[in-house]
């Protein structure tokens, strides 16, 4: 065997002696126990030694002077993530733990360019490097492949927002990342990595926290998790549960209501690991969870902060479901993964369409709801090869497919004559997509400092709509049917030039793509320049938008300098991105997709992790772009054009001070600042509303005993006011009344308890 730590630093680090007759992972368990290290095997003679500060440990690892490396798979083979020749940021569970990040959408102020949208729990966006398409959760492929492990958890939804809790690790990679992940990879891709079965130790954990927002109702959760070894050393369980109430702090005046806003959470998570034979992993796992939220998250401008008018509720419902197997083991000349994942998901959202009940019917106001149902299940499957040892070829292939079925309904809903209920649409729709590809990602060591890397993927996509739209305008039930099928390739290449051991510099091209589809019942000009024509069916107008393509150009720096204690990355980029897709919706409620136009996008992007000393630790990222938009598409844009939803820069900084009173007792105090920048919530400049420009502080403070935790949390220091996102309801005569106020002053406490 060859067991090596890839840069790992390993000064001041204790192993144990080992003796006796022991299989391999027996041996290195009984080597590293207690060390803070851990191991991966990145094939079947091949070992790493890896920092283990990416997991929650049960005691703080040695104060330290340096950042230790982490191995990430993002690039679908293990690798020093510090290495690697593209922007990648890795937050290990610990981290995200201590810090409160509790979803995905809370990533931004760990990562240059991460954004989220604030509709609420299971209805935000994700998107990466300021690429936005719109910022509502339609039909389109999410610009972000969001993953949990090896398996995908969004298509054309928005983020489930699984809660972050018995995690390792999660991976950002920025950029276009569709040559490994495929179609919804254009901004790049989250991977969430959690912690997998122990199969030599019985081990648990239970935490408790509650919260009060300022003028807002209390929160609270609970959390636990058990790892039972079944058979030592071949099969294990691992089980993670959850429940959540986030407190309401919006008031409704007109239906007397007070903090509406309330969410609850519950889910959990169960993972099975069985090792058949030594370097062979099976893992099953089951996920589960379901958000339900009493009301929507916006107020109105010219109400009292944090009030709103509306003539009824809102409630959203998102059930989430997934079933994944994998198997992973050595072939002797390559490592093979074998990845399947079944996923179904349940959303039901309901808006108050009182306001624009007269302007669609002729009635008179009065209490209307349009509310919609979107059920969607997915089949996907990858199989894949990399390659073994440390030569100088290193390459991964493989094939993939995926199937999607979606069904949705929708009905607009008021009074009528008398007050008698009248339907005044109702749609009903079935779609399904089906996506097969083989792909490849070699590099070639070329020299000691020299490396060459290209990749493809070669595809074919196909997308259908049979759909039917009663109007009470027309009276009648229209009908109307399309496909669209395509196949293509996307291509990716990097040089990357290592002048010594603690520098990477690289030069990048890669594409990414979109495949087009069939959008019924659009306006007469939701068609661009760039977009195909269309056809008629039984009344109801079917056309096709156009399939986006996307191209980016990148030159990046990674160095470790001052002896390990100051990591330094940062990346120029630009990206041409012709024929953007865009959710957007209708007066009465009616989702369609336009392409917007062409945009061409430079920007920068940094991140800096300084050691200042064994007790002192700051982070700092910056993001910066300036999307210039062309071949506009004049149904969505009529004078001044940027990408909607995502500001032109963003940062955020972070001070941390850990000291240890004894052995078994240690402190941490945390400062944080994010700064969002201004954006708009479409694509026209001055008619859009106008949000962010806002800067917040948090604070935490943690106090480890022995194998209990207890942390305290102050979010939003300040009590600052800002918009954070300047939509929340179509039907609104006035859209830009609406502001998704910051959640208020919020003080929480912590414990934790590891057996």
């Amino acid at each position: 065997m060859s067991i090596g730590h890839a840069g790992t630093n390993l000064r001041g680090a204790g192993g144990n002696a080992v003796e006796g007759r022991l299989t391999l992972r027996q041996a290195l368990d009984a080597l590293l126990a207690g060390s803070g290290f851990g191991y991966v095997f990145l094939d079947s003679e091949t070992i790493d030694i890896v920092s283990l500060a990416a997991s929650a440990p049960t005691a703080p690892a040695p104060a330290s002077s340096t950042i230790e490396d982490v191995v990430v798979t993002a690039t679908k083979r293990p690798a020093v993530a510090q290495t690697l020749p593209q922007s990648l940021v890795t937050i290990g569970g610990a981290e995200l733990a201590e810090d409160g990040a509790t979803s995905a959408g809370d990533l931004a102020r760990h990562a240059a360019g991460v954004t989220a949208t604030n509709l609420g729990a299971g209805q935000d966006k994700l998107f990466l490097r300021g690429l936005s398409d719109s910022v509502l959760s339609g039909r389109t492929e999410s610009m972000v492949g969001l993953y949990l492990d090896e398996s995908r958890i969004i298509d054309d939804t928005p983020d489930p927002a699984l809660r972050l809790i018995d995690i390792d690790r999660v991976e950002i990679v920025r950029g276009p990342q569709s040559t490994l992940y495929g179609d919804g990879a254009l901004g790049g891709v989250v991977r969430i990595i959690t912690n997998q079965p122990n199969l030599d130790r019985t081990e648990a954990m239970v935490q408790t926290g509650a919260a009060l927002s300022a003028g807002g109702s209390p929160s609270g959760s609970l959390d636990a998790m058990a790892n039972i070894p079944l058979i030592d050393d071949v099969l294990g369980l691992r089980v993670v549960g959850y429940g959540t109430q986030e407190g309401g702090y919006i008031d409704d005046i007109r239906l007397g209501l007070k903090n509406i806003n309330q969410t609850s959470d519950q889910g959990g998570r169960i993972a099975v690991r069985w090792v058949p034979a030594e370097g062979w992993n099976l893992s099953f796992g089951l996920v589960g969870q379901f958000i339900a939220a009493a009301d929507s998250q916006y107020g109105q401008a010219g109400l009292p902060y944090l009030e709103r008018a509306n003539y009824e509720r809102e409630p959203h419902r998102d059930g989430f479901r997934q079933a994944n197997v994998t198997v992973q083991g050595p072939l002797g000349w390559a490592f093979l993964t074998s990845a399947s994942t079944y996923t179904d998901r349940k959303i039901d959202t309901v808006y108050d369409a009182s306001l624009a009940w007269p302007s669609l019917t002729g009635f008179p106001v009065g209490p209307s709801l349009f509310s919609d149902n979107r059920v969607i299940r997915t089949v996907s499957h990858e199989t894949r090869l990399n390659s073994v040892g440390d030569g100088d070829w290193r390459w991964v292939g493989g094939v993939t497919g995926s199937h999607r079925d979606e069904g949705y309904q929708s009905r607009l809903l008021g009074p009528g004559l008398g007050g008698v209920p009248f339907v005044a649409l109702a749609e009903t729709r079935a779609d399904h997509a089906d996506e097969a590809a083989l792909f490849g990602e070699a590099t070639y060591r070329a020299t000691d400092w020299l490396d060459l890397t290209a990749g493809a993927r070669i595809f074919y996509s196909s997308t259908g709509a049979d759909a039917q739209v009663y109007q009470s305008s027309t009276g009648a039930v229209a009908k109307a049917s399309g496909s669209k099928a395509e196949s293509d390739m996307t291509r990716k290449a990097v040089i990357s030039v290592h002048p010594d051991d603690e520098t990477t510099l690289y030069a990048s091209m890669a594409g990414g793509f979109r495949l087009g589809g069939i959008r019924i019942d659009n306006p007469a000009a939701a068609a661009n320049v760039n977009a195909g024509g269309g056809e008629q069916s039984e009344g109801v107008s079917v056309n096709a938008f156009a399939s986006d393509t996307l191209t980016s150009y990148e030159l990046g720096a990674k160095s470790s300098l001052l002896d390990g204690a100051l990591i330094a990355n940062g990346a120029f980029f630009l990206t041409l991105w012709d024929n953007i897709q865009s959710d957007q919706m209708l007066s009465n409620g009616l989702l369609y997709i336009a392409n917007a136009g062409n945009v061409r996008a430079p920007g920068a992007e940094t991140d800096l992790s300084y050691q200042l000393t064994p007790h002192w630790h700051a982070q700092v990222n910056a993001f910066w772009n300036d999307p210039k938009l062309s071949h506009i598409n004049p149904l969505l844009i009529q004078t001044v054009g940027r990408l909607p939803g995502v500001p032109e820069s963003s940062a955020a900084l972070s001070v941390r001070y850990d000291f240890s009173l004894s052995n078994d007792d240690d402190v941490f105090a945390m400062l944080g600042g994010q700064y969002i920048g201004g954006s708009y919530a479409g694509f026209d400049v001055k008619n859009s509303p106008r949000m962010g420009n806002y800067l917040t502080t948090d604070l935490r403070l943690g106090v480890r005993h022995d194998l209990w935790r207890a942390t305290l949390s102050v979010d939003n220091l300040g009590n600052v006011r800002a918009n954070t996102f300047a939509y929340g309801n179509p039907f609104t005569v006035d859209k830009q009344e609406q502001t998704t106020p910051l959640r208020p002053l919020t003080i929480g406490l912590s414990l934790s308890r590891s057996f």
